[in-house]
């Protein structure tokens, strides 16, 4: 923490990945809300200088800001709206997809490609929206091309940036 202030860290993201291989139906929602519960109290026995999660409130000095990001939201396909919650608990950044393919889209590593099925499903459009719409973004770092095609007007539409991590070109 120390090392953190005094070099002037003023954020950090947490990623929380559930593995879909937790079960064999994939991650549930209840998954999520056990990994957001272990890190909140984690960041509280932390205390000082981990700052609030509110992102309108402005850091103390010397203060970390902390950031929660999903790396695969497969879990919220079937009831979007739960993903509200998380929001106030710091959730920002939100990964649809992963190293696999889920009820949301295609994964760039996932199997559908090979088989002409790519980019987001309805459910997928749903909770992008859902996530612009709670000012959060869309992390598309694991997300198949034809995802990132199918994103990006509904990113326009929100007036929403693009989150690109460790991706391919874009032109």
């Amino acid at each position: 923490r120390t090392a953190m202030a005094k070099g002037h860290v003023s954020g950090v993201v947490l990623p929380l990945y559930v593995p879909d291989e937790v079960r064999a139906e994939g991650p549930r929602i209840e998954d999520h809300l056990g990994m957001l519960s272990t890190l909140d109290r984690l960041l509280e026995q932390q205390g000082s200088p981990f700052a609030s999660f509110d992102p309108a409130e402005a850091p103390r000095p010397g203060s970390v800001k902390v950031f929660v990001s999903f790396e695969g939201a497969g879990a919220f396909a079937e009831e979007p709206q739960r993903i509200d919650a998380f929001f106030e608990h710091g959730l920002r950044l939100v990964g649809l997809v992963h190293m696999h393919d889920n009820a949301l889209g295609t994964s760039s590593t996932g199997a559908a490609k090979n088989r002409g099925k790519e980019g987001l499903t309805e459910k997928g459009k749903v909770l992008a929206h859902r996530v612009y719409d709670q000012g959060g973004l869309v992390d598309v770092s694991h997300l198949s091309d034809a995802g990132f095609a199918d994103l990006v007007p509904i990113a326009k539409a929100h007036g929403a940036l693009y989150l690109l991590d460790a991706c391919q070109s874009v032109g």
